[in-house]
């Protein structure tokens, strides 16, 4: 079941940036769906498994991405800045539980990690300040978001540094994805569109969330 439900989000996610590339939007919100619940329902079976603290976290974190992704995707069809911001909220919710999740395994230098994260992520969203076109509560969400997400992978980073378990490997591997996905994003989004932008952080983003999903329970 659970490399059926990874199939599913890989073919899923094909099927959307196929259908998404061509515009019709009803066909790609439908597969964009169908890959953000399998990888959602991927780690809520591997948490059956587990009764770890960081597990959980995880799974909820896996549970505000698939929210923030599938209301994403109704952007394209209506109230398209309204969608944005409250998609975008529910990404940082769960990136916030992963990075209690990252935190809960307490290795030394975490703290010194997640600040330089924090402090790449501001200068790498000054950077975008200057090259994108913003609306004010964008600027707010997306400031938070970008910072966020370097300070979860500068934790990661630590993480894999202190112990090169396959968990921390994987973990590593996943925010990487998801922290060069989400830059593309940004650019493609609110700066210049290169058709090879959208497949790529579309498939960096779910090699992320199906390994984010197949690490609970490791």
């Amino acid at each position: 079941m659970k490399y059926l439900l990874s199939a599913t989000c890989i073919i899923g996610q094909l099927a959307y940036i196929i259908q998404y590339e061509k515009k019709n939007i009803r066909p790609a919100v439908f597969f964009k769906t169908l890959a953000s619940l399998s990888f959602l329902l991927l780690g809520y079976l591997n948490k059956q498994n587990s009764a770890s603290a960081m597990d959980l976290y995880l799974l909820i974190g896996l549970f505000f991405d698939a929210l923030g992704d599938i209301l994403l995707v109704f952007r394209n069809i209506a109230y398209r800045d309204l969608i944005f911001i409250i998609g975008t909220l529910s990404f940082i919710l769960g990136h916030i539980f992963y990075l209690q999740a990252f935190l809960v395994s307490g290795y030394p230098g975490s703290l010194t990690f997640a600040l330089a994260g924090f402090l790449i992520g501001t200068s790498v969203f000054g950077f975008y300040l200057k090259v994108c076109t913003f609306s004010l509560s964008q600027k707010i969400v997306g400031a938070i978001y970008v910072v966020l997400i370097f300070t979860i992978t500068g934790i990661a980073v630590c993480n894999f540094l202190n112990e090169q378990s396959l968990r921390n490997i994987l973990i590593m591997i996943s925010t990487l994805s998801f922290c060069i996905s989400d830059n593309i994003l940004i650019i493609y989004n609110f700066s210049k569109k290169e058709k090879w932008m959208h497949p790529l952080y579309t498939a960096l983003y779910y090699l992320a969330q199906i390994i984010m999903a197949n690490v609970i329970g490791l």
